[in-house]
């Protein structure tokens, strides 16, 4: 495993972007590629296990802990997902526009714009950035 920081932007296209900083672990094996990091106090998810899994055209985002959820991310791609909590579950649904992973030599950069609704409420089109870079 490599140690690597995860720079996560976040823009919401109504709203102030978020920037995040995480350090964690990189695994790279034939078919696919595993980020994984734990949640910050910062972003009102402490006790989550977050895990990033890069395949060809193709981007999961597992959640475990005090918050469980699977969002899947491929261009042109709806996932309906369950995002369970301690307090309830939340119906969700993403849809990916666009999905860009391209390998640098020291690590990823990603970008995601996608939609996300939460039953019952507006879309939110949001755009993010992420980057990963060995240490």
């Amino acid at each position: 495993m490599q140690k690597v920081k995860i720079t996560i932007k976040n823009n919401r296209f109504d709203d102030e972007p978020i920037e995040v900083v995480y350090f964690g672990a990189l695994e790279e094996n034939a078919s696919s590629t595993n980020v994984s990091y734990k949640e910050s106090e910062l972003t009102g998810m402490e006790g989550v296990n977050t895990q990033l899994i890069l395949k060809e055209g193709h981007l999961e985002i597992l959640r475990t802990g005090k918050v469980e959820s699977k969002m899947v991310f491929r261009e042109n791609h709806k996932d309906d997902f369950l995002y369970i909590m301690e307090i309830g579950t939340l119906n969700m649904t993403l849809e990916t526009d666009k999905l860009k992973i391209v390998r640098t030599h020291d690590g990823y950069d990603i970008l995601i714009r996608y939609n996300l609704e939460i039953v019952g409420n507006p879309v939110e089109k949001s755009e993010m950035n992420i980057e990963i870079k060995k240490n």
